[in-house]
């Protein structure tokens, strides 16, 4: 298998079958098998799957997800290499990318990396086409492992003490992206 084998759909527990999904981080695997479902019901997050594009019967099997979740930032946790402006805001919109996992059965192909710029994308969406407020995409690093590889993508350090793994990928950064395609 490769990345281009797969396709990314919005979660619906109907159609795919989160019993066989296995990470090897038991925190994710037990989010995704059995708080998810509650926390789209809620609204609190919105959740897409990484599923194999040929095989369209039910249920279908994950081998990746991830969440995002609308939010804020303080200001004074914004890095001045950001640019990011702020005027009389003691808060700024962002977007979390709350949960990132892949399967063990598709580690080391890429599809972590196709997860991220899904990620990205739809923030690229939300942001250009539907006009919704935000600066940044967010993410709390679970390791250092997790650290690097979303360093590798551009995000920075945010500037706080009680999250020291919370790193953000300005807006400015994800429209240069996409604008350059």
């Amino acid at each position: 298998m490769n990345t281009g084998d797969f396709e990314f759909i919005a979660f619906d527990s109907r159609i795919v079958d989160r019993a066989v999904f296995d990470c090897g981080v038991p925190v994710l695997d037990d989010y995704f098998k059995t708080k998810l479902n509650q926390d789209i019901k809620n609204g609190a997050t919105r959740c897409f799957v990484a599923v194999e594009k040929q095989k369209k019967s039910n249920p279908r099997r994950p081998f990746g997800f991830a969440t995002l979740t609308a939010g804020s930032i303080s200001k004074a946790e914004i890095p001045d290499e950001t640019k990011i402006k702020v005027r009389n805001y003691s808060q700024i919109g962002v977007i979390l990318l709350g949960r990132l996992a892949v399967d063990r059965s598709v580690h080391g192909i890429g599809l972590g990396q196709g997860l991220l710029m899904e990620a990205i994308y739809r923030v690229y969406l939300a942001t250009s086409q539907l006009g919704i407020g935000c600066r940044a995409l967010v993410v709390d690093a679970k390791d250092a492992s997790a650290e690097a590889f979303y360093k590798k993508y551009g995000f920075l350090d945010l500037q706080t003490k009680a999250f020291p793994k919370k790193l953000l990928l300005p807006i400015e950064s994800i429209v240069e992206l996409f604008r350059a395609k």
